[in-house]
């Protein structure tokens, strides 16, 4: 007879590497083999690896003194860039406090208020006459001017005090914008005065108040009442004549004292003055 054929889909090879359960039962049985062992090292050094990135990446990161240079260098590339394809455009990526001043003829000062212990390493400067660009701990600063400048006679410093970045620029036209200040100025100046005005008006009316409420006791006439201690008020009696009362007032205890002292040394006086008369002659 033929030899029995074998039966398909029912032996199954257990090398098969397709078979989803030999690869995914947690209980499967691996032969203690190095070859097996080394790959199970591979894995477990690799999930370590990658768990290590990502707490890495979840934590803060301090950067340091050669971290902030790089970053101040690719700021200062990136905006200088900008600028030679002409996009000149103010912005204040830093959120810096700065103050233009022109009292002083002939010149334009920038101050930029900075941190005093800011290193000068991380500020960068570029005038322009139309424009000037700062570039701060990698933030940068753009911002135009109100008036043309010679950008070669531009200087910064750094204040001793305050730490503030003060840049002077020399002004093309000296009395550009001269006008404009004066006027600025005598507004301010004007401002100034009115407030201190109001101030003196406010002034007076409390004062004013605190007299009116001293003077209640003071009629319409201009003449004390009676409860206040005067002579109240008073009526015409002809011929534009105006009777004013002389009512003496009561004398006091110490008056009335005063004046029974005075009789009684009055009385005494007397009777002595009786004693000393000679006898009448017979």
């Amino acid at each position: 007879p033929p030899p029995p054929q074998p039966q398909v889909g029912v032996v199954q090879d257990v090398n098969d590497s397709s078979s989803d359960e030999s690869v995914n039962d947690p209980n499967e049985l691996t032969a203690h083999t190095p070859e097996v062992r080394t790959e199970m090292y591979k894995e477990m050094a690799e999930e370590k690896r990658e768990k290590e990135k990502r707490e890495k990446e979840n934590q803060p990161q301090y950067k340091g003194e050669k971290d902030f240079d790089e970053d101040q260098k690719k700021s200062i590339a990136k905006a200088r860039e900008r600028e030679e394809r002409g996009e000149i455009r103010q912005c204040n990526e830093g959120k810096w406090q700065f103050e233009f001043n022109e009292d002083e003829k002939g010149f334009l000062k920038l101050n930029v208020v900075v941190q005093k212990h800011l290193s000068s390493s991380l500020i960068d400067v570029d005038c322009h006459p139309t424009y000037i660009s700062i570039v701060i701990k990698s933030k940068c600063l753009r911002l135009t001017l109100p008036c043309d400048v010679i950008a070669d006679d531009a200087k910064a410093a750094r204040s001793a005090t305050t730490g503030h970045l003060v840049i002077t620029m020399r002004k093309h036209n000296p009395n550009e914008n001269m006008v404009a200040l004066r006027a600025a100025r005598k507004a301010a100046e004007a401002k100034v005065k009115e407030e201190q005005r109001a101030k003196e008006k406010a002034k007076a009316e409390r004062e004013g108040g605190k007299l009116g409420a001293q003077m209640l006791a003071v009629s319409l006439d201009g003449i004390a009442k009676r409860s206040a201690g005067g002579v109240g008020k008073v009526e015409e009696a002809g011929f534009g004549m105006t009777a004013v009362e002389t009512t003496r007032a009561a004398p006091t205890q110490e008056v009335e004292k005063k004046i029974e002292i005075a009789e009684e040394d009055s009385s005494d006086e007397e009777e002595e003055g009786d004693d000393d008369e000679p006898p009448p002659i017979m």
